[in-house]
């Protein structure tokens, strides 16, 4: 029953564990790199008041992208993708707080994300104007920054984002997903127990149940093994945890602040593979499908210049699996920020 948990909670965004091919993207002739070193170390600590977070910046020009962080692999998920955005202008992304190399903290929501990413960036001294990159849970904070800061984003891109309230929505178009979606939480609970006893290894039974495996098969074994090494501390399972009950506050406080963001480039990438693995009968499958969909082009409709883009063939893990549909999308929403372009929509090759 575990690995069912683990399949459905990886669909709906919250924990990936299964291994997908990779499969380079020649639309858009790029190729994936190789190069680990910048992950295999804090680049730089910032201290966003008494505590530290790891912020790796690259590239020049304007405007500044600042690629958020997801809450398996943090700054390492971008490591095909920031290489090719810098050749175009200055990309920043960072490790959240208890991700990677950056200090755990006790609430994680998206206000308090939103606050630590304004210290850091202002303590960094990283000047807007920026386009922010939101990528599955971290959607959330890009969309509040951008609320709550809107004269320094000027674009915006969401990558297999997370929507509001998303376990309940999910579970009202498949009820099927219900009793998988309501031992996630109790999963949880058993793989931090393990941890904190010091049954997280290779070899164990907490280890094939509860670590999460990069994706990503061109990552370097180091890399691999250091991301591995992460997941078996209690303090990332802590602040995991911690991230999915946080859920409901996030959710609640991104709907409360909600605007609308006019003109401003926006992209959403939307997946829709993880669905289709999902163990519910077919019928529901469809509905969510199309449910999914839609709730990700309402997203996309916040701006007039927004566009919602599906990546077919590729699960939530878009930046592996298609890097050069993520560069496409940055690059394109940069461009527009430069130049206006006023009532175009942004155009995505993948």
């Amino acid at each position: 029953m575990n690995h069912v948990v683990r399949r459905v909670a990886a669909a709906c965004g919250f924990l990936l564990v299964a291994a997908v091919r990779y499969d380079a993207d020649r639309s858009y002739g790029t190729a994936p790199t190789s190069d680990a070193s910048p992950y295999l170390h804090p680049q730089r600590l910032i201290d966003v008041g008494g505590r530290r977070m790891n912020l790796y910046c690259t590239g020049h020009g304007s405007p500044t992208v600042i690629l958020g962080t997801d809450s398996k692999t943090g700054t390492p998920a971008w490591r095909l993708v920031q290489p090719l955005v810098a050749k175009h202008t200055r990309v920043c992304s960072y490790d959240s707080a208890g991700v990677g190399f950056s200090d755990p903290v006790t609430t994680i929501d998206a206000s308090s994300a939103v606050a630590d990413l304004h210290r850091l960036l202002w303590a960094a001294g990283i000047s807007p104007p920026f386009v922010i990159v939101g990528y599955q849970n971290s959607a959330f904070d890009a969309r509040l920054y951008a609320d709550r800061y809107p004269g320094k984003v000027v674009g915006m891109v969401l990558v297999a984002p997370n929507v509001p309230n998303q376990p309940k929505r999910l579970s009202a178009i498949a009820p099927a997903l219900a009793p998988y979606l309501a031992q996630v939480p109790s999963f949880d609970r058993h793989c931090t127990a393990a941890a904190v006893r010091g049954q997280m290894y290779p070899g164990t039974p907490a280890f094939s149940q509860c670590i999460y495996t990069p994706s990503d098969v061109t990552m370097p074994k180091a890399l691999k093994r250091l991301v591995q090494r992460r997941h078996e501390q209690p303090s990332w399972w802590q602040d995991y945890s911690a991230t999915y009950s946080g859920e409901a506050a996030s959710s609640s406080e991104v709907m409360r602040e909600q605007r609308t963001y006019d003109d401003m480039p926006l992209v959403v990438l939307t997946t829709t593979q993880d669905i289709d693995s999902l163990p519910i009968p077919k019928n529901q499958t469809a509905s969510l499908l199309r449910a999914w969909i839609a709730w990700q082009r309402e997203v996309a409709k916040l701006s007039h210049r927004g566009v919602d883009f599906v990546v077919k063939g590729s699960t939530e893990d878009i930046p592996i699996d298609r890097p050069a549909t993520v560069v496409s999308a940055i690059d394109e929403v940069v461009k527009q920020a430069r130049h206006g372009s006023s009532g175009d929509v942004p155009h995505v090759h993948g």
